[in-house]
């Protein structure tokens, strides 16, 4: 792989990343105004639940 494509498959990447990254935020922010519980991993600051 030469220099060129690295670079361009490292853009392709972030473009991925950043764009997963609005879609989880607008999943939450969706799910939120339903009132759906949502799994730990898309809580910011989230702790484990251990008061069972």
């Amino acid at each position: 792989m030469g220099k060129a494509q690295k670079i361009k498959a490292a853009k392709e990447a972030k473009k991925k990343k950043e764009e997963s990254k609005i879609a989880k935020e607008e999943y939450i922010a969706k799910m939120k105004k339903k009132g759906a519980t949502l799994p730990k991993g898309f809580i910011k600051d989230a702790k484990a639940n251990t008061g069972h």
